[in-house]
Parts: C-alpha cells; structure tokens; sequence
C-alpha cells in the first residue's frame, strides 16, 4: 500500500472516492463498464509488477511498462479497438496508469 512515512494511507487500499480527484471516475467507469478489458490489463500489470519485484533493487517506471503493455496489447488491434469503441474521449495509458495505482495501493507487499 503507499502511504506516508508515518504508515498511513490517504488514498486506502480500497481507493476511497472522496479523497480522488474527479478524473478518476474514468478509471471507475473502465473497470466497472469493461471488466474483460479491465482484467487482459490487470494480468499485464501484475506481470510487470511481478518482474520488477523480482528484480535486486526492485523499481518500476510506470511509464515506460505502461507504454510496453499498451504496445504488446496493440499486437492484435483488439484492445485498441475496444477500448476506443467503448472510450473514444479516454487516453488508455492514463486509464491504464490509475489501474496500476490502484493495485499498488491495494497491495500489501507494495
């Protein structure tokens, strides 16, 4: 979970709503409305997250695997596809980088 260096959390490990700035709720309506594309990107994160754990010195740029995901998903067109189907105004590697935050909140080891 992230928090504070005193241990605490402002965010929570269940992404407290009041605490999250309006464009969150683009993540929200991703995850809620498309949850087979919500779940193909959170194996890829987990993945991603799995790898850089595993790592001496552990780091992720969120950016940089963000972008690898997003290209490794174009491969097939079909997460593009249904992702601007469904989301034409939303920016996938912004959604996709909420989701990543999400489960580093919510992950304890994290």
């Amino acid at each position: 979970m992230i928090t504070d260096i005193e241990q605490r959390s402002q965010i929570g490990p269940d992404l407290r709503v009041e605490k999250l700035d309006s464009y969150w709720q683009e993540y929200f309506t991703f995850r809620d409305e498309v949850y087979e594309l919500h779940q193909v990107v959170e194996r890829e994160l987990i993945d991603e997250l799995d790898k850089a754990r595993s790592q001496v010195r552990p780091f992720l740029d969120a950016q940089q695997r963000i972008s690898i995901i997003l290209t490794r998903l174009g491969s097939t067109a079909n997460f593009h596809r249904q992702f601007s189907e469904q989301f034409p105004e939303f920016k996938p590697n912004q959604i996709i980088g909420m989701q990543l935050y999400a489960l580093v909140v919510s992950d304890s080891e994290t």
